[in-house]
């Protein structure tokens, strides 16, 4: 976090997972500027009048930040801006950073923390104490559908890493230069912006196209009465767990939200910022994958799945 400058007693901090960023950042941090994570109206997003609300999340940010970064932590800079109409949230304080906390540390980044209220700073050492007790979660590898293959210069290639996550279509940001050990597993295309943008250049075009030629038969998380949210899902080394995060950014989270996660997993349990300890949740079994129905949560919530 940045240590406001009219704060004296550091001893605040003690016991807690919350770090005062120096100001430069280590030689093994990436710091990126990001938006602040939540919701927007259809019409402050430019959709018709029928369309979802639109959602502002840093998950591609930090992946991407991650693939051009290999080794280093990634640091998402985005600070809250101005009320006067421009979200259609109305979540207390407190709770639209714990979204913006939950929404950089579900795809494996830090949130560089900027508040001036003392008050907010139980919540949020909360949030950190959470993720900093799961940090084994960041060395799981995340799952996708789509993959690009870019060198991410331009606005169109990161405006599609954007555009398929607000789609819900999980997706691999894959530098062209410097392409991972086995960079294509668990795939079922790949995008490749650099050479062609296909049918169209408008990114919505290419992003919403890839989504319906992969198919819904293939998503790996779906849920039902959620509302705006975004999930990252991340199997461990050994494929006997799983984790997936899911952010619910609308000034409160799902009385009553169903998931559905692909994979033959055999129990399953949840945890969260205000409930961290494991909770057992029933599973019901289908075929290649597993469904999940919630109990009522707030704006963040662990799924962990066990084989």
């Amino acid at each position: 976090m940045r240590w406001p400058a009219a704060w004296t007693d550091t001893s605040i901090l003690r016991d807690t997972a919350l770090e005062v960023a120096p100001h430069s950042p280590p030689p093994d941090v990436a710091v990126v500027k990001g938006e602040w994570p939540g919701v927007r109206s259809a019409q402050q997003a430019g959709a018709g009048p029928t369309g979802v609300a639109w959602v502002d999340s840093n998950g591609w940010l930090a992946r991407l930040a991650a693939a051009r970064n290999p080794g280093k932590s990634i640091w998402i800079d985005s600070a809250e801006p101005a009320r006067a109409g421009e979200r259609s949230d109305a979540a207390p304080a407190n709770r639209r950073y714990l979204v913006a906390m939950a929404d950089a540390a579900a795809f494996g980044a830090r949130w560089l923390v900027t508040i001036d209220d003392p008050a907010a700073l139980k919540p949020i050492a909360a949030a950190a104490r959470f993720f900093a007790d799961h940090r084994e979660w960041e060395t799981w590898t995340p799952q996708a559908l789509i993959g690009v293959v870019s060198d991410f210069q331009t606005d169109f290639s990161q405006e599609l890493l954007n555009l398929l996550d607000r789609a819900g279509m999980h997706n691999r940001a894959l530098c062209k230069d410097r392409l991972p050990a086995d960079p294509f597993r668990g795939l079922r295309t790949v995008l490749y912006p650099d050479r062609d943008h296909g049918p169209s250049d408008d990114p919505w075009v290419v992003a919403n196209l890839a989504v319906v030629k992969v198919s819904h038969r293939y998503d790996l998380v779906r849920c039902w009465n959620t509302g705006a949210m975004s999930s990252n899902y991340l199997i461990s080394p050994d494929r006997s767990k799983a984790v997936v995060h899911l952010i619910f950014y609308a000034d409160r989270g799902p009385d009553s939200a169903s998931v559905r996660v692909a994979g033959r997993w055999r129990t399953a349990q949840i945890s969260s910022i205000e409930q961290p300890s494991p909770q057992s949740v029933t599973l019901i079994p289908q075929k290649d994958a597993v469904e999940v129905h919630l109990p009522q949560v707030r704006n963040y919530v662990a799924l962990q799945l066990f084989a």
